[in-house]
């Protein structure tokens, strides 16, 4: 019955870890895929000379960051002004991008818009990395209490 126990609690904490794994992961790749947006967003802009509303219309479709696009694009043929479209359509992103994000201004030449989107890009690419580099952390931690845990169940057991 013991080992029955541990088995359920050991079975249970994997699981909640692992959700929490996952989640993780899902942000840090939903990061870093605004992070290349932006820049294509850049590149567009810059290079192609491409209208901001179609860049993000083909932004739209991406996997993870396609559906705050996809928000500005429907406000965009709503008749709203390209910033508040852009507010809105990542009203839902939470945490320091998304506070980054809205806050970018789309106002001014076209110099000036290029430099925003070069600090948008920089600020939310060093997000990403403190956001990596404190995942791995959590799970060297995790994985240390795991061992400590498996450690205490086998004294227990014996």
């Amino acid at each position: 019955m013991k080992l029955l126990g541990a088995l359920c609690i050991l079975s249970g904490g994997a699981g909640g870890f692992l959700a929490f794994l996952a989640a993780e992961r899902r942000e840090l790749r939903t990061l870093w895929d605004l992070s290349q947006a932006v820049g294509l967003i850049q590149s567009g802009v810059r290079w192609k000379k491409i209208p901001v509303p179609r860049i993000i219309e083909e932004l739209s479709e991406r996997e993870l960051s396609g559906v705050y696009f996809q928000k500005v694009t429907e406000s965009l043929k709503s008749g709203f002004p390209l910033q508040n479209a852009w507010e809105k359509g990542f009203r839902d992103l939470s945490g320091e991008c998304g506070a980054a994000i809205r806050t970018m201004e789309w106002g001014g030449d076209e110099k000036q818009v290029l430099g925003a989107l070069e600090y948008l890009r920089l600020t939310i690419s060093a997000q990403y990395e403190r956001r990596r580099e404190e995942l791995q952390r959590k799970g060297r931690l995790s994985a240390a209490a795991a061992l400590c845990l498996a450690g205490v169940l086998v004294v227990i057991l014996a």
